[in-house]
């Protein structure tokens, strides 16, 4: 079984309506595509005053160099290479994008999903760590398919400091997908959904896969700076705590 099949059985299984839009998702992975040249949008850190939720999150992590992180009982770094990439060819002005590439001392390079849940939103039923999950692996699988083509088209951008040391072989390769979410995201995730049943998720991921499914918990960053708006724009960055704790497993 290839990825994206393991995760369209996977969405078969789960009837809530919430799944719709991965569904889709899978759905439409599924047809090989049409390689044309296609590249990432151009990149810009600021967003609108409007803005507090993950596009504001999103490019402040993106902001930082480096964070520290422990999955799996081993600390390491963590560093972004690119973000917001299109995986998916066509002429529609817009893709599906992988969040974030990163890299860390054990993984070349891996893509990252992201989610963030404002600490003052009410409750939703819909915050669901399996979602996060399968969509990151639906993005992988994507990635796994088409790596070759993503790099005959070299969709990157070339700017980025540390362009010269990943492809999209290396994510490929590298077996290894990380969602990484505030503490809020999670907590709610967890009264949403039993612990153990993201664990078995994640478990039978990788023992059907051999892919690694790392999740990270960051804090409930403050990342909005009023004295910073200019003509109705902001550039996110982290304003609290300054210096980034340690991000953690949050169902271990």
């Amino acid at each position: 079984m290839n990825t994206i099949d393991y995760c369209t059985a996977s969405l078969a299984k789960r009837q809530s309506s919430f799944f719709d839009a991965l569904r889709c998702l899978a759905c439409s992975a599924v047809k090989k595509p049409v390689p044309r040249a296609t590249k990432p949008k151009r990149f810009s850190p600021s967003v609108s005053v409007k803005n507090r939720g993950e596009t504001a999150y999103q490019r402040a992590l993106y902001s930082f160099d480096h964070f520290r992180i422990n999955p799996q009982g081993r600390e390491e770094s963590l560093a972004w290479v690119d973000m917001e990439l299109p995986v998916t060819f066509g002429n529609r002005g817009r893709r599906r994008c992988v969040d974030l590439i990163g890299c860390a001392e054990t993984v070349k390079a891996a893509l990252c999903e992201l989610k963030y849940r404002n600490p003052r939103a009410e409750s939703r039923p819909s915050v669901l760590a399996s979602y996060a999950v399968l969509e990151a692996l639906i993005y992988y699988g994507i990635v796994e398919r088409d790596h070759i083509h993503l790099d005959e088209h070299r969709v990157w951008r070339e700017e980025q400091k540390l362009r010269s040391i990943w492809n999209w072989k290396m994510v490929a390769d590298s077996r290894t997908c990380f969602v990484i979410a505030n503490e809020n995201f999670w907590q709610e995730a967890r009264r949403n959904e039993p612990v153990g049943r993201i664990g078995d998720l994640v478990n039978d991921i990788h023992e059907t896969l051999g892919v690694r499914m790392l999740l990270l918990a960051t804090p409930d960053y403050d990342f909005f700076n009023p004295d910073a708006v200019q003509n109705g724009r902001y550039v996110p960055e982290i304003t609290h705590p300054r210096e980034p704790d340690l991000w953690k497993d949050p169902i271990r």
